[in-house]
């Protein structure tokens, strides 16, 4: 079980969009963001293997707060996490133990932020 005490980390969730610039291409603009306390874990080497079989490649898995704001619906592959100077790209969230106190986020590093 999860516990307020363990949301230890600062994230900042943003949605993506991507924008047509004057060259014919595309630019990655975010927005401003939900700042939101988290436990942060990598997931383990098993289940990491067995998310690369299925085409998901998760690497790391969010805890936060349930919210209006936060809500699972409203977290999807649109949105991601900005911690610790790196990006992660939301790939699942649901309601930890369907109880709305938590919300369990499985992403992928994409790497550090430019």
């Amino acid at each position: 079980m999860i516990t307020a005490s363990d949301l230890t980390r600062k994230v900042q969730i943003r949605k993506q969009t991507d924008v047509a610039n004057g060259s014919l291409g595309i630019d990655q603009t975010f927005d401003t963001g939900i700042p939101a306390w988290a436990k942060v874990q990598p997931v383990s080497g098993g289940m990491f293997f067995g998310a690369e079989q299925v085409g998901q490649d998760i690497t790391h898995r969010f805890w936060i707060r349930y919210s209006l704001a936060t809500k699972p619906a409203l977290l999807d592959e649109q949105h991601v996490i900005d911690w610790d100077g790196r990006r992660y790209r939301i790939r699942r969230a649901s309601d930890f133990n369907d109880k709305n106190r938590f919300v369990m986020i499985e992403a992928t590093d994409l790497g550090a932020i430019p």
